[in-house]
């Protein structure tokens, strides 16, 4: 990396992104391509693409390109909204193993979720799946995937909320 001038006691920058659906929002269509740091193989980013898709109400929302820049709800973070998120619309956990995770309930919690300040979309239900033209809408995040490396297959230990309100 290279050395900040300015202030020579920086050495690393690092962006941290723990959310599955953030990766694929903002790498999901990315193409990028590289080495795999355990093998020493060419390897291409494993991201989004237009195969995944989610049904809500009978109608299929394909991931695509040209998110907003804004969404105009937030997508649901409390863990009963990701379980939804990964599993598929309705399914509940009720303790013990978790159920199938085929990542099909996104669009359903975005319009359903009843937690605080989250989800309720009345319309446009498939916003939740638009993900960024990388190269074009994300000129220096995609600069940065590019030039430095790129963890394609975090996994959370714990399904669960992103952010914490604290009052």
């Amino acid at each position: 990396m290279a050395q900040n001038l300015a202030n020579p006691k920086i050495k690393q920058v690092f962006v941290l992104m723990l959310e599955n659906r953030s990766f694929d929002h903002i790498l999901g269509f990315s193409g990028l391509t590289g080495t795999d740091a355990a093998t020493g193989q060419p390897t291409s980013i494993n991201g989004a693409g237009a195969a995944n898709s989610n049904s809500y109400l009978g109608i299929p929302y394909p991931a695509t390109v040209q998110a907003d820049d804004i969404m105009p709800f937030d997508p649901g973070h409390e863990f009963p909204d990701v379980m939804e998120q990964l599993s598929s619309a309705g399914i509940k956990y009720n303790g013990g193993s978790y159920p199938a995770i085929n990542n099909g309930g996104f669009v359903s919690n975005y319009a359903t979720t009843k937690s605080l300040g989250e989800g309720g979309a009345t319309g446009n239900f498939g916003e939740i799946m638009k993900c960024y033209d990388t190269t074009n809408q994300l000129p220096v995040l995609s600069a940065l995937a590019k030039e430095f490396a790129v963890c394609d297959h975090w996994f959370a230990s714990l399904p669960g909320p992103t952010r914490q309100d604290y009052k």
